[in-house]
């Protein structure tokens, strides 16, 4: 793959997003699906998400995994340390796009 790699992720129902890629290198596109962890915030009405071990946002900032079981892990961790209560792990499909050499 390309060193420089472009990367953006958005829920499928959105309009495609253009990625700039340089004239040496293509654009391509793949489906992606990841895990999640869906927290219950209060003031949320589209729910929040964790971040990283203490650190919460929305779906764009979320903590993706490659597995339920991952995500799993990462909660029953010590690292874990979220004050929000935890609503559950979720999968999420997400369209990606990136620049390859052509």
């Amino acid at each position: 793959m390309s060193k420089y790699i472009c990367l953006l992720m958005f829920f499928l129902s959105n309009s495609a997003l253009a990625v700039y890629c340089p004239s040496f290198e293509k654009s391509e596109t793949a489906i992606v699906s990841n895990w999640v962890i869906k927290l219950n915030c209060r003031g949320w009405s589209t729910g929040c998400y964790a971040a990283s071990s203490n650190s919460y946002g929305a779906l764009e900032a979320a903590k993706r995994f490659s597995s339920q079981s991952e995500a799993q892990e990462f909660i029953d961790s010590k690292q874990y340390r979220m004050r929000q209560p935890l609503k559950g792990i979720e999968q999420v499909t997400e369209k990606v796009e990136f620049c390859r050499k052509r």
